[in-house]
């Protein structure tokens, strides 16, 4: 049994919600896989597009600037740490919801402690 095919909120693009499939990537540093990207365990935005129009993303998450032959039509992936499509342009300058999927997707829990409750059922029986 696996989760292979877990598909998270999908969305307009089949891609969308599901586990990335292992691209082959160019980047200032060589050739890569979406793989190899991903094996640090952090969340990846993986910006396509040749003028890097993601780059305003840099403080939020990780940005990869790299270039997909094999899929021409896409401008940008957000991706969870388990490698799965957390958000997806296909256009080269459209980051509308990216800002939702990282808050979502990305950001921490807060590191506040939960409040102790005033009574307990220890206390009570004290």
């Amino acid at each position: 049994m696996s989760g292979l095919d877990t598909c998270y909120l999908p969305g307009e693009h089949r891609w969308l919600g599901r586990l990335a499939p292992d691209l082959a990537l160019s980047t200032a540093d060589g050739d890569t896989t979406l793989a190899k990207l991903l094996h640090p365990g952090r969340p990846v935005l993986l910006d396509l597009t040749p003028d890097r129009a993601f780059s305003r993303w840099l403080s939020a998450v990780t940005v990869v600037f790299a270039a997909c032959p094999a899929h021409p039509d896409i401008g940008a992936l957000l991706l969870r740490p388990d490698g799965h499509i957390a958000w997806l342009s296909t256009t080269f300058v459209d980051d509308a919801g990216l800002a939702d999927a990282l808050h979502r997707w990305v950001t921490p829990p807060s590191l506040d402690p939960l409040p102790i409750p005033v009574s307990s059922a220890w206390e009570q029986a004290q």
